[in-house]
């Protein structure tokens, strides 16, 4: 399981093996929370936000207060390790025993970098306090190991983005056509 608090302390979220929990850390008494069986758990730092990872591939953002879901981001292929959000709120990171980090954009759901090492699996992911340092624990059979790596700037991601063919981008806005229905009826 994994614990962490909110910004501003009033409250303590816990994954543990079946649900996620929150507290009051003033009364002490439980929260109404609506999001399921998650291992991983961080606010973003601003509150707004709790963002999850599970023994799945899946790492899913939701409103710390609601619990509705805001975004999910899928890509790995075996189990979240950790996550967090970026000081901007405009990112999340996260880890997984795939032996991948993988950086996420929080309004488009994408992919925005991945960063692997063989024979690794990371942990713990958490960004610097300005944002621009990626930093991840590394501690099945390496040692102890941390692995620390410079995060892109927004301005390198959006000249990647204006670089992939504008097709492509247009095919990811765009719901995918309806199924072609085919008259199978006899003259």
């Amino acid at each position: 399981g994994d614990f962490a608090f909110s910004p501003d302390g009033q409250t303590l979220a816990g994954a543990g093996f079946m649900r996620l929990q929150k507290w009051s850390a003033v009364t002490h008494k439980a929260l109404p929370c609506d999001i399921p069986a998650w291992m991983r758990v961080a606010y973003s730092p601003d509150g707004r936000w709790l963002v999850v990872g599970s023994f799945g591939e899946q790492v899913r953002l939701s409103n710390a207060v609601t619990g509705e879901l805001e975004a999910a981001f899928a890509g790995h292929a075996e189990g979240v390790l950790g996550c967090a959000v970026s000081p901007d709120s405009l990112s999340v990171v996260s880890t997984s025993s795939d032996g991948t980090l993988r950086l996420w954009s929080v309004a488009t759901e994408r992919e925005l970098a991945l960063f692997w090492q063989k024979g690794r699996s990371f942990d713990r992911p958490m960004f610097s306090r300005d944002g621009r340092v990626l930093a991840a624990g590394s501690g099945y059979g390496t040692g102890g190991q941390v692995q620390i790596w410079r995060a892109p700037s927004w301005d390198e991601i959006s000249a990647i983005e204006k670089a992939r063919p504008a097709q492509e981008r247009a095919e990811e806005r765009s719901p995918p056509p309806p199924p072609e229905i085919k008259n199978s009826s006899k003259p």
